[in-house]
């Protein structure tokens, strides 16, 4: 029976202790046992015993105490039972000294510096490499390694920052990409160029030699992800193609970078902001800036023998921006959609449809880049107001003014998803009646009540509304307000004194950007060199008596066709688009470069659609929505290379 046994349990997963320890609990329990039916009873039931021990994973000899010589129903369930805890403890023991392995991995690497969030995530995935086994030295020198790796991953994407690009899935435009692509610009233009379109002036067609380098990159990237497309629709101009292999339910590929090019070649707003492209990016993407810092040198730099020299630090450093989707959705005619044959192409409607994308899109992206301007140089030393009282403002009425003006935009930082990230930057917290009013956001999907619009921020005004938007007339019996308004900014009353003529009063304005200008050089050794305002601003600056030919002060001049120039040497731009923070009261000077503008996707259509209208009924044409992922941001440390003038009425206000 005992060699029997043997032979049976050779072949379950028991280990030699838990083998050795059955076969004597066999001997122990035949011990006085002569009936021959019983000791095979006893052996299977051992049998059974030892098949369970090898399914439980539990690899120790089991500590076995028969009550008397025979294995009785109660030995079978309390061996098991005294199995299956010891088995179940040594697990949990496991489980924690795993843990605590991994803990000590995941904080070494928490505590690393320079890496970002994005790249500590990445390195936290090796967890899953660690045991039980390992001892904390091993554990910590695998952190120290991920580390090193963590590292040398850092300075590739600073690299790529910096414009260096990565050799691994870094695919750059082929010279027969590049070639067809101009070839097929060459056929649109050709054509483009006798629409009415292009002579009005609303096309500017510029010339290949003549286009930005930042445009020149954005169009690299997506004619190497169209190139196929490109490649068809080059041969239909010129009549080699089938006459059907563009369908006629898909917009060309052709309008979609025309569309690229128009709005990056005449985006003015562009040359004083830095551009940078990072098509490997997905949610964040790294910013390049430069800090300086020469506090540690003493003593004018005179350093006797065997002194210790001081150090200037000039440094570049990444700061992490979150890219956002920008989407807009449009309607296009059918006249542009048949593309079978170049016969048949409206080139008219053609060049309509180019022009009216692109300058939508050149809108956003001004406005965008405008109001991250003015909100940057307002969030520099601002100062904080708390629960400001307004409620005598608000009797039956639904505007109301902030006592310090102008008042810091609020940010809130949000991801791909439309998650938040952190806390918002300078808050707007508006309470009526003890009830919080949130700002209004013209989706028409927020609920029936009452919100607020800043009407402009400039003069700190605000106004009530419905979730409709109409203006609401509240009576408050305590009404609060609480805000951050800037200190970085000249102030000048637009109001001209009696006595004094308009051109005169005008001087102080050129005055004022004069101190701006000495502030920022002397203070914060920043030299600006750009101005920008609104067209009505400009022309109100060029009223001044200082633009008087007899009276004009170096450095301080208009163009030919009479809008302003330069001030104080300063380069004058005028802005068009609508709905900036900036109106006609604003002037914002800085330095360019400080405000970074990084495409990650360059703009793309969807699929096309059947164009319907608000019942639902076909209306003849196509719908598509464009979108182009980009992050526009500035590093907190250089937001202090911005600052501004605020031309105001005192007692328009």
């Amino acid at each position: 029976l005992i060699a029997l046994f043997e032979s049976n349990t050779k072949g379950l997963k028991l280990s030699a202790e838990q083998h050795t320890a059955m076969v004597q609990l066999l001997k122990d329990s035949l011990t006085g046992v002569s009936d021959e039916a019983a000791a095979t009873k006893l052996r299977e039931q051992i049998e059974g015993v030892a098949k369970q021990l090898s399914e439980s994973g539990n690899t120790s000899a089991p500590v076995i105490n028969l009550n008397g010589g025979n294995l009785t129903q109660e030995d079978v369930v309390r061996i098991l039972a005294e199995q299956q805890t010891a088995a179940e403890k040594e697990k949990a023991d496991q489980a924690k000294k795993l843990t605590d392995k991994v803990k000590i991995f995941t904080d070494a690497i928490d505590a690393a510096e320079g890496l970002s969030d994005e790249v500590k995530t990445e390195l936290k995935e090796a967890k899953d490499l660690i045991s039980a086994e390992m001892s904390d030295d091993q554990v910590k020198k695998f952190a120290e390694n991920q580390i090193t790796h963590g590292n040398q991953k850092m300075v590739g994407i600073q690299l790529s920052g910096l414009g260096f690009g990565s050799a691994a899935g870094s695919l750059t435009q082929t010279p027969d990409q590049q070639r067809e692509s101009l070839q097929l610009q060459q056929q649109i233009h050709a054509n483009l160029r006798q629409t009415n379109t292009y002579s009005l002036g609303q096309l500017s067609l510029m010339e290949e030699k003549d286009l930005p380098v930042f445009a020149q990159q954005v169009l690299a990237e997506f004619d190497r992800l169209n190139h196929h497309r490109i490649h068809q629709e080059r041969l239909v101009l010129t009549g080699q193609g089938s006459a059907n292999v563009i369908s006629d339910t898909d917009l060309p590929v052709s309008v979609q970078r025309e569309v690229i090019r128009e709005a990056l070649s005449d985006l003015n707003v562009l040359q004083l902001v830095q551009t940078l492209t990072d098509f490997s990016a997905s949610a964040t993407t790294n910013i390049p800036y430069e800090m300086r810092d020469v506090s540690a040198v003493l003593g004018d730099g005179i350093v006797f023998e065997n002194g210790t020299i001081p150090k200037v630090k000039n440094s570049q450093r990444m700061d992490l921006a979150y890219v956002l989707p920008m989407k807009v959705a449009f309607e296009v005619s059918n006249e542009l959609m048949h593309f079978s044959r170049s016969s048949a192409i409206n080139w008219d409607a053609w060049g309509r449809n180019v022009a009216t994308a692109s300058r939508i899109i050149k809108e956003l992206v001004a406005r965008r880049i405008m109001n991250s301007m003015q909100r940057v140089s307002d969030s520099y030393l601002a100062a904080s107001v708390a629960d400001e009282d307004i409620a005598t403002q608000l009797q039956d009425k639904a505007l109301f003014r902030t006592t310090q003006f102008p008042v810091v935009a609020q940010h809130q930082q949000y991801d791909l998803q439309g998650n938040t990230i952190g806390a918002p930057e300078n808050p707007i917290v508006l309470l009526i009646n003890g009830s919080e009013v949130k700002p209004w956001d013209g989706s028409g999907q927020q609920a029936a009540g009452t919100y607020y619009v800043v009407r402009s921020y400039n003069l700190g005004q605000f106004a009530l509304v419905d979730e409709s938007g109409v203006p609401k007339a509240v009576t408050a019996a305590n009404a609060k307000i609480s805000y951050n308004y800037a200190t970085n900014i000249q102030k000048v009353d637009s109001d001209v004194p009696n006595g004094l003529s308009p051109e005169k009063h005008y001087n102080k304005l050129m005055q004022a950007i004069g101190r701006r200008k000495a502030i920022m050089k002397d203070d914060r050794f920043v030299t600006p060199d750009f101005l920008i305002m609104s067209n009505t601003l400009n022309d109100t600056c060029t009223n001044a008596e200082q633009f008087i030919v007899s009276q004009r002060r170096d450095g301080t001049r208009t163009n030919a066709q009479g809008d302003l120039e330069a001030v104080k040497s300063l380069p004058a731009y005028s802005t068009n688009a609508p709905g900036t923070h900036l109106g006609d009261e604003r002037i914002l000077m800085g330095q360019r470069g400080a405000l970074t503008y990084t495409v990650v996707k360059p703009y793309t259509l969807s699929e096309m659609q059947e164009a319907r209208d608000s019942n639902g009924q076909l209306k003849g044409g196509k719908e598509a929505y464009g979108e182009e992922y980009n992050a526009i941001h500035c590093p907190k440390p250089i937001r202090n290379r911005f600052t501004s003038v605020l031309f105001y009425s005192a007692s328009g206000r």
